[in-house]
């Protein structure tokens, strides 16, 4: 169970990550 919860997280990470560099916005 931790490592599927492991590797889900990683993608929403990996996702947002990816989102974020695509989309660079200053604040």
């Amino acid at each position: 169970m931790s490592t599927l919860s492991a590797a889900g997280i990683s993608h929403e990470l990996s996702s947002i990550d990816l989102q974020i560099t695509s989309v660079p916005r200053r604040q």
